[in-house]
């Protein structure tokens, strides 16, 4: 809850016989530490880690890490080490107000994607992302320094990004954060947390000064407090002299001023608390735990930790199979412990319809008690060690290949845990050496000892609605007294199935075969009609990525049988066929390599499979199995059902949502398929209805696939062809569906306000136009600079120099399956006193923009950001497989792919006043505001309900 734990890294080759298993380990030993990353420290007291040969290629990333957090602040600074790291961005030494952006992105860097900072409760992190030569090494260090210690922190800059800052907290505002928010306070009582959210105080941040501001920087922003972070594809030494140059300046404190202590008392008692709140649709229940922090800084910690993972993964397996078979209440359920901040919290929680909480809770606290009176079986304890290996030896073989990003996610987790990251190879060895010695009665009694029925913490949190008072604490309570007092049976020990096809089908045959050497992607269509694109490339050792797509679905949809597809999809999201259910798939997934997942999406459902090379054959017998055995499962249907009734409820008090709707609406002509279900709609699908139209996909629709990653083109057409090529024929995926996909949108201006009735005091924007559609190339590249200027020129006018909203961007989208509606939008949250101005600003802005198009600077920043994006773009495989899962499906070709950086460098001032003047008229604009109809004073109340406590 507090923040989760992540994984530790593990590293050795997966297959690596286990020489260490059965030996004796010294468990006070300390845990080894990964010497693939330079540990170094300046003469200041510094810290920076460094990790060399990180993909992808030609990137490096660099978080500085500040200790400090809103804990620190004291009662007159809540909301100030956010507010610093605002003005971070504006004002210092080298980048004087209002030059940072421009000077980044003239480097071909996007603010917001390559620059970024967060505010925590124990740090403040500044992060960037830079090609690796040294010019942007170099100006990414000199920021980094100035942001350590040489801001300028002016009174002027404060009053404007006070603003920014107010209309962030606008933008975050949500019936959910409010519920966190009071959650925590009921967690943690009496601790620091509470009162010191990182969003801070809005009092005090609209009185705050530059003084405050310099006073709270000058204690807690010093060196020994201080840890810089990198990875990426770099020369080590080169990096170490640019790190000493610009950081070997900054003096350390004599007295530094040690971290406040969070204040967490452990739980003396049994206590419950409930929340209401406006906009919530859910009721959310939470049973806690606090025990002392974990320690992993020797062998014994982490086989203690061990110990507890075996016992959770079993609990998380028994919820999940509850929720699967539909013998439970609760939608949603978990357990899961975190170390943070000098404890450990333990949660177990649940998620259910707001009438079935009582239902729920007793059920949840049931099942907790049966892991805790009963134990557990001897086959779901093999099965829980099974998954935890594979998860382990997973980590193992991706660890040569894991990004930057993980790699500095992974070293601030440490830096958390006061240790150094654990080395390649040692915890794989440390773990096949610990793993044999564990056994099941010492899972069970830690499970026993973790959920004891004494000293928790029981939240729950509901929707308030006005003349239906909340439960009490301790009504709250009672439930619990009486489930902890209930008769629980064992649970049967459960074989699991290991087997996902009886038998392999027979490979079908290449029918046509085409090679374009330039993208080096080979084009198959099989003699059933399945057309098939490969694209070998080295991203990630051995792994290769696969994209199915079967045409179809919500594009032939009707007004009648309005949702159908999304309950067809439902075995693809919960894999479940004729001969394995869900549960039995799940638990053959779990101790698989590849990762398997489904959607329902405007034009058909697609199927995702990520694999190493190893295991991917496995990945193509599952994805057979499910085109041609998938059945929707009773209880996944049910669950389906209550969470589409869920999210039309959440969407009548979301204003966001409101809006998407509205504008949907006005560009489609009300088109059906555009619409969010209702309830009667929700109602009147039946699991019959939705198997016939899944059956029905899998017959005869039009199938395209794409296959990327390291491996041969005949090894992929191999593996097509078997389990693809099997499959019932179907005719040609190109062009599939044309008639529907082709929209006649009204003519615009078309202008709304909508008013919602919701208790978050926050509107929404969006001002957009009618934009091209995919095979437009022209048009739709010359509209995406346009767009990067534009967003430039927004942030500075609408957000830094007025402050009217956070966070906001132009945006062309050139839809890939329906003609006619592409857009070029800008949407934005903001305060609904300032929604009007805010949209006459955007307005204003772009009419300028279309008039005198842009400056010769403007233009190159845009071009080197779009160039660079998508180089980055075509070394990842997602780019292929969005390129290629629905090629000919959306009538494309891939000239637009190979001519893409010649184009963009070619496009002229000219060029995109011409297109700008096409999109940006009165007939195609859409200009919609959403707003609450009134802003409610119990929006910000605290919960109703007073602790209640048991002794």
């Amino acid at each position: 809850m507090l923040r989760l734990y992540a994984r530790l890294l593990c590293c050795l080759a997966l297959f690596a016989p286990a020489a260490f298993a059965g030996q004796a380990v010294d468990l006070d030993a300390p845990l080894p530490v990964d010497e693939t990353i330079h540990y170094r420290v300046l003469p200041n007291g510094m810290r920076y880690w460094i990790r060399p040969n990180t993909p992808p290629a030609g990137k490096v990333s660099m978080w500085l890490r500040v200790g400090s957090g809103s804990l620190n602040e004291s009662d007159e600074q809540r909301g100030l080490a956010h507010l610093l790291e605002h003005l971070a961005f504006n004002g210092s030494k080298n980048f004087p107000a209002g030059t940072l952006i421009k000077r980044f992105e003239a480097a071909g860097l996007t603010f917001g994607a390559h620059q970024n900072a967060t505010t925590g409760f124990l740090d403040t992190v500044y992060k960037l992302t830079v090609p690796n030569n040294p010019e942007t090494l170099d100006l990414g260090l000199t920021y980094f320094s100035d942001v350590a210690h040489r801001l300028t922190i002016d009174e002027k800059e404060v009053e404007r990004e006070r603003n920014v800052v107010l209309a962030e907290r606008t933008a975050r505002d949500n019936a959910a954060s409010r519920a966190f928010n009071k959650q925590l306070l009921a967690l943690v009582p009496g601790s620091r947390f509470g009162e010191r959210m990182p969003l801070g105080d809005t009092e005090t941040i609209a009185r705050a000064t530059a003084a405050q501001l310099r006073a709270y920087y000058e204690k807690w922003y010093r060196p020994d407090n201080t840890v810089l972070l990198v990875a990426g594809d770099l020369d080590v030494e080169a990096l170490d002299k640019l790190v000493r140059k610009h950081f070997s300046d900054w003096q350390p404190v004599a007295s530094p001023a040690p971290n406040h202590d969070p204040g967490i008392k452990p739980y003396s008692a049994d206590r419950a608390e409930v929340i209401s709140e406006y906009g919530l649709f859910n009721a959310d229940l939470n049973v806690a735990r606090l025990e002392p922090p974990r320690d992993f800084r020797n062998a014994r910690g982490y086989r203690e930790w061990l110990v507890h993972r075996i016992g959770r993964q079993i609990v998380n397996a028994r919820l999940r199979d509850l929720i699967l078979e539909g013998r439970t209440r609760f939608g949603s359920a978990w357990a899961a412990g975190d170390s943070s901040f000098g404890t450990t919290l333990v949660e177990v929680h649940a998620r259910s319809a707001p009438e079935d909480w009582k239902t729920a809770l007793r059920e949840l606290l049931v099942e907790i008690k049966r892991a805790r009176v009963h134990g557990f079986g001897d086959a779901e304890f093999a099965y829980a060690r099974d998954v935890i290996r594979t998860e382990v030896e997973g980590d193992a073989f991706e660890e040569a290949d894991t990004e930057a990003l993980r790699w500095l996610k992974v070293m601030e987790a440490a830096l958390d845990e006061g240790r150094r990251p654990m080395g390649a190879g040692q915890e794989l060895a440390l773990f096949r050496r610990l793993m044999p010695t564990i056994t099941r009665a010492e899972v069970e009694a830690a499970a026993a000892a973790r959920h004891a029925p004494e000293r928790r913490t029981f939240t729950l949190a509901l929707p308030r609605w006005d003349g239906h008072p909340a439960p009490t604490a301790d009504e709250l309570l009672a439930i619990v007294r009486a489930a902890d007092a209930e008769t629980v049976a064992r649970l049967p020990d459960r074989q699991r199935a290991t087997t996902l096809l009886a038998k392999d089908p027979a490979p079908g045959a290449v029918a046509e075969r085409s090679h374009d050497p330039d993208l080096d992607v080979v084009s198959v269509t099989l003699e059933n009609g399945v057309r098939v694109h490969v694209r070998p490339l080295k991203y990630k050792n051995e792994q290769v990525s696969v994209r199915i797509t079967l045409a179809g679905g919500r594009v032939a949809e009707t007004p009648a049988n309005h949702g159908i597809s999304e309950v067809a999809a439902l075995p693809f999201k919960v894999p479940s066929s004729e001969s394995l259910g869900s549960v039995d798939l799940r638990r053959i997934l779990a101790t698989k390599h590849f990762e398997l997942s489904g959607r329902d999406t405007a034009g058909g459902i697609e199927l995702d499979l990520t694999s190493p090379r190893h295991d991917l054959e496995d990945g193509f017998r599952l994805a057979h199995l499910l085109l041609t055995q998938a059945r929707i499962e009773p209880a996944v249907f049910d669950m389906w059902k209550r969470q589409a009734s869920e999210r039309q409820a959440n969407r009548e008090g979301s204003v966001d949502a409101q809006l998407n709707d509205r504008v949907d609406a006005l560009l489609t002509s009300n088109d059906a398929r555009f619409q969010v279900l209702t309830p009667k709609e929700v109602e009147r699908l039946t699991l019959e209805a939705g198997q016939a139209w899944l059956d029905g996909m899998l017959r005869h629709s039009p199938i395209e696939v794409a296959i990327v990653g390291d491996l041969t083109h005949e090894q992929a057409v191999a593996l097509a062809a078997k389990y693809l090529g099997s499959l019932p024929e179907r005719g040609s995926i190109k062009n599939a569906y044309a008639l529907a996909r082709t929209l006649n949108a009204p003519a615009g201006p078309h202008q709304a306000l909508v008013k919602v009735d919701t208790a978050t005091p926050r509107a929404m924007v969006y001002v957009g136009w009618r934009g091209p559609d995919w095979q437009d190339v022209h048009d739709w590249q010359v509209l995406d600079l346009a767009g990067r200027i534009l967003s430039s020129r927004l942030l500075k006018e609408v957000r830094e120099q007025r402050g009217l909203a956070y966070s906001l961007r132009a945006r062309a989208s050139a839809n890939t399956l329906y003609r006619g509606n592409g857009r070029f939008r800008v949407s934005f949250a903001t305060d609904p006193l300032k929604a009007e101005e805010a949209a006459d600003v955007v307005q204003r802005v772009i009419d300028e923009f279309v008039t005198k198009g842009p400056t010769p600077e403007e233009l190159t920043t845009a071009r080197e950001q779009a160039s660079l994006s998508f180089r980055s773009g075509t070394r990842a495989p997602a780019f292929w497989l969005d390129v290629l899962g629905d090629l000919e499906y959306m009538g494309a070709d891939l000239t637009w792919v190979k001519r893409y950086v010649e184009n963009v460098e070619k496009y002229t001032r000219e060029d995109l006043i011409v297109v700008l003047k096409k999109y940006i008229r009165p007939d195609r604009m859409v200009r919609v505001i959403g707003a609450p109809m009134e802003l409610p004073s119990a929006a910000n109340e605290p919960a109703q309900n007073p602790v209640a406590t048991i002794n």
